[in-house]
């Protein structure tokens, strides 16, 4: 009696029928891909990409995809934090105004940037403006000490103070309160030439009777040079330079002060 041939059973698959993988047939880089040669089995890569996953400790959804060439980077920037929309980023410190960096978030929103690293690039750049400023303040406070050194080398000893009297009454004579505050901001009336120019036509009017103001330019008068001290003891910069030996502008401010002083005493 011929034994029964046993026939395999159709749900069967032996553990290692699993289906084949040859990375050379991917498109692209991908075939060329040094740690994809590893893998002769799909069952194989599978089960590396869960551990993967398991490891890294955050399920598949939540990774996020590089796009392709010409495609929208928003998804991107929204899953790294980036707010909805330009009006989401908040700079309470630093907006003084509604509306004063709408177009920076306009600019941090197309870039891709969150709230923090906005902040942290205005921060920078508030702080460059402030370097920036101070410099400029350096930069105008020394070319106004090398003026005022350079009129002082030009009108020795009380011809200074005289002709500088001179300058003062005629553009307080003249100036506009539009023009003397746009002096102010500017600082250009401490430049040397412009305080020669007008130290002549207080001269020119004085000579004619025309000039107002005291007939005794050649010095301030004690109560005006005790202004002009309390004055002086109140700029922050200037006190300084008047105390501070290694300051450049030392040497000038001390000239200033005890012209200051001697005129108060008189």
């Amino acid at each position: 009696m011929e034994e029964p041939t046993s026939e395999p059973v159709a749900d069967e698959v032996p553990a290692d029928n699993s289906p084949s993988f040859d990375s050379t047939s991917l498109p692209g880089d991908l075939a060329d891909e040094p740690s994809l040669r590893n893998f002769d089995s799909v069952d194989k890569l599978a089960q590396s990409y869960v551990h993967l996953v398991r490891k890294m400790g955050a399920p598949p959804e939540n990774f996020v995809q590089v796009p392709n060439a010409g495609e929208s980077w928003d998804g991107v920037y929204q899953a790294l934090g980036r707010p909805e929309e330009p009006s989401g980023y908040s700079f309470d410190d630093y907006e003084n105004q509604p509306g004063q960096f709408d177009e920076f978030r306009g600019k941090a929103h197309q870039l891709g940037l969150t709230q923090n690293q906005a902040e942290k690039l205005l921060e920078i750049s508030s702080q460059e403006q402030q370097q920036n400023s101070k410099m400029q303040q350096q930069h105008m406070e020394q070319l106004e000490m090398e003026g005022q050194q350079a009129l002082m080398k030009e009108w020795p000893g009380k011809e200074y103070d005289k002709n500088m009297e001179f300058a003062r009454r005629a553009f307080g004579q003249f100036a506009t309160p539009e023009l003397l505050q746009f002096v102010e901001d500017t600082r250009i009336g401490d430049h040397p030439e412009i305080i020669k120019m007008m130290s002549n036509i207080g001269k020119s009017f004085a000579e004619h009777q025309l000039l107002v103001g005291t007939d005794s330019p050649t010095q301030l008068s004690p109560v005006n040079a005790q202004q002009k001290i309390d004055e002086k003891f109140g700029d922050k910069d200037f006190n300084e330079a008047y105390l501070n030996k290694e300051h450049p502008n030392h040497d000038s401010a001390v000239k200033q002060m005890s012209r200051l002083f001697q005129s108060a005493n008189e």
